[in-house]
């Protein structure tokens, strides 16, 4: 799967029914209980397109932006359980977040493949994602499964943020999850990972079920993402 996240990722692993753009999540007290949270309903497929070369220094991507799964249906329509949620939200341009379709849009990204490490800290249409899936990372596995053998190592990578760096699932070393403990302010940590076939020690981020679920600042230089006009979301 490639898509978008926010603004601040190329994203890229297995193939897992997210939504986007701009969820909302459901706040249940101080538990959020993303099983309990109203999904956008409908079913719209996609025609995405995405290409990715590399270089001895970087990374280039290149697409329509469009997602490889299939998604919920945008603009949220009145009467659905989600659409008072996404109603709410404010969103420059139209009535409010509920309004904003998914649309194709010109993707030509180039990231370097070995991020220097730097610290620093839109209502538009393109569909990203806010954080892990529990259709990737939380369902609850049978004895002996895939699923469970990975819960005992390090979440695979599933995207690239626009500074070069990994986002890796919710899962950090020997398996465990990630808290926000364990990470920096920019939602990332230093240790061992498989990079580019190779196991390397390096900065790389993480996305959890704790806020900011995904990034919360760039360690590298982050470049521009066209459409945006600037390097973040």
């Amino acid at each position: 799967m490639y898509g978008v996240l926010g603004s601040v990722a190329v994203a890229a692993g297995a193939a897992c029914a997210l939504l986007g753009p701009s969820t909302a999540p459901a706040d249940f007290g101080s538990v959020i209980d993303v099983l309990k949270r109203p999904f956008v309903s409908g079913t719209m497929h996609w025609h995405k397109y995405l290409k990715v070369t590399t270089t001895a220094t970087k990374r280039r991507f290149r697409g329509n932006g469009l997602p490889d799964h299939p998604t919920g249906r945008f603009p949220v329509r009145k009467g659905t359980r989600a659409y008072k949620y996404y109603a709410e939200i404010p969103a420059h341009g139209y009535p409010n977040a509920a309004a904003i379709p998914i649309e194709p849009w010109n993707l030509d990204v180039t990231v370097p493949r070995d991020p220097s490490v730097r610290a620093q800290p839109t209502y538009d249409t393109q569909y990203h994602y806010h954080g892990p899936s529990q259709t990737c990372f939380g369902s609850k596995p049978s004895r002996g499964s895939a699923s469970t053998r990975s819960r005992s190592r390090h979440s695979p990578l599933v995207g690239y943020a626009i500074d070069g760096f990994g986002i890796f699932g919710p899962r950090g070393e020997d398996g465990r999850i990630v808290r926000n403990r364990d990470l920096d302010v920019c939602h990332g940590h230093t240790h061992a990972i498989m990079w580019d076939g190779k196991k390397v020690v390096m900065y790389h981020y993480h996305l959890n079920g704790e806020y900011p679920y995904s990034l919360g600042c760039f360690r590298g230089e982050p470049v521009t993402v066209p459409g945006s006009g600037h390097g973040g979301h």
